[in-house]
């Protein structure tokens, strides 16, 4: 058979479209060939997760990218896409180029590919840089990216375990199932000042009923709504249900417009103090977490959906569990119990901003081990036997109408779950030494040697 005939009857069985040489080997295949084609393994699952990296496109965000992108090439295919995330202008247009023009030309001059553009500007006049670009974000991705099942946004001085939050989504995934609006994160609790006040208020880090009795004190938080549980930025990830309910809310919309007019007309601060000391129509949105959390209980109030939400199975708020190990007095100390529990168990860690803060956590957080068997435990916020942490969330309040300054109650249980895995620390039991019970049917001679097995280790004393 010639190759012309070949290539002829190629294209008679669908096959025109392949070269010939292509078309001879299909065609001349034995039957082990074919065989050992059918039992090649299937292709990976598609990433199921998508997190956005908010950074700065100059100055030290050049050195936390490269940092970021070293750290997640330690975790190969977990099923995780990262990407960073840039705005679309500089605030006042004070540079010539784009901020992704900008981010392309630092080192390590990672490829377009590995950024996000979204509609926000960078360098805002106060200590909430990144509100436009977060709630650019939230108000876009699950559009853009329906692909995914989960959404994440961390700070560049995060830096995320991709395997356990690969691990975290999946298990929610299995028990809650894809439809269900999820809400995930470092779990802390807030009141918020609505109609465009932008003032967080209460909370932080006392549990719902500490939050509910600051709203409750007249002098303190009288015109905040809540309490609200919020999950703190440096990672914070939705469900593509809650992300597409978020981004849907007129309300919301609404919200970050006038956040990012206040932004052109507010005056410059460098602390929160004295953005919160701000006259109330010139305040802007400083405190991005909360202000997410806010719009994420109104929106689930208004919408009259029902959301879980969860803590993540482990976290540190900053680099020290990882170093504390060197100054523990002994493996059997609390403290290095306590590095090894957060190793196995946390998802991210926190206020990485440094080369040597990045060397300690490279060097100390046991990466290769998976996240133990936690099971998740979810069931109503009210329920007072889960501590104030991840419930007895009994009250909560919002404005009756979004332009009313009335409140009206809120049915926590209609609308919210709460949800954490269990297994918690248990302190170390260090090894003792005991003397071995003499027993008549075993003579020791003076100078022998008991032994005994204690807490997994063997102990020898002379007798």
């Amino acid at each position: 058979m010639t190759k012309e005939s070949i290539s002829e009857a190629a294209a008679c069985l669908g096959m025109w479209h392949s070269p010939p040489e292509v078309a001879i080997w299909q065609l001349n295949a034995t039957p082990w060939l074919l065989a050992t084609q059918d039992a090649m393994p299937a292709p990976p699952p598609p990433p199921q997760v998508l997190v956005g990296v908010l950074t700065s496109p100059t100055g030290h965000g050049a050195g936390r990218r490269a940092r970021i992108s070293e750290w997640n090439s330690h975790f190969g295919a977990a099923g995780v896409d990262v990407r960073y995330v840039v705005g679309s202008a500089y605030y006042n247009g004070t540079r010539h180029r784009t901020p992704l023009g900008d981010a392309l030309l630092q080192p390590p001059r990672l490829p377009p590919s590995d950024f996000l553009v979204v509609d926000g500007r960078e360098h805002l006049p106060h200590v909430g840089v990144a509100t436009e670009k977060s709630a650019a974000w939230w108000g876009s991705v699950a559009a853009a990216h329906p692909e995914y099942a989960y959404y994440c946004k961390a700070d560049d001085d995060t830096l995320i375990h991709l395997s356990h939050l690969a691990s975290t989504v999946a298990q929610l995934r299995h028990e809650l199932g894809d439809g269900a609006a999820v809400y995930l994160g470092n779990m802390k609790w807030r009141g918020w000042e609505p109609h465009h006040r932008f003032q967080a208020c209460g909370g932080v880090w006392g549990g719902a009923p500490a939050t509910a009795a600051h709203l409750a004190n007249r002098s303190l938080c009288p015109l905040a709504a809540g309490p609200f549980p919020y999950m703190a930025g440096a990672m914070v990830c939705m469900s593509r249900p809650l992300a597409r309910l978020l981004a849907a809310d007129g309300a919301f919309g609404r919200f970050v417009a006038e956040a990012r007019a206040r932004n052109d007309r507010g005056v410059r601060c460098r602390s929160p103090a004295a953005c919160a000391a701000a006259p109330a129509a010139t305040k802007m949105w400083h405190h991005e977490d909360a202000g997410i959390g806010f719009n994420v209980f109104r929106a689930a109030v208004a919408a009259n959906a029902s959301i879980a939400v969860a803590a993540v199975p482990g976290h540190n708020n900053d680099v020290g569990p990882f170093v504390a190990p060197v100054k523990c007095p002994s493996p059997w100390s609390r403290c290095a119990a306590e590095a090894a529990y957060w190793s196995d168990r946390a998802v991210f860690t926190h206020q990485v901003k440094s080369a040597k803060a990045y060397a300690d956590v490279a060097k100390r957080w046991n990466t290769t081990r998976p996240l133990p068997n936690v099971s998740l435990a979810c069931a109503a916020c009210s329920d007072a036997k889960r501590g104030p942490k991840y419930g007895a969330w009994t009250e909560a309040r919002l404005p009756c109408t979004e332009d009313s300054d009335a409140f009206c109650a809120v049915d926590v249980g209609a609308h919210f779950r709460c949800c954490h895995f269990e297994g918690g620390f248990v302190p170390p039991t260090p090894p003792v030494w005991r003397p071995r019970r003499r027993r008549k049917a075993h003579t020791l001679q003076p100078g022998g040697v008991g032994v005994e097995l204690l807490d997994g280790m063997t102990r020898g004393r002379v007798l």
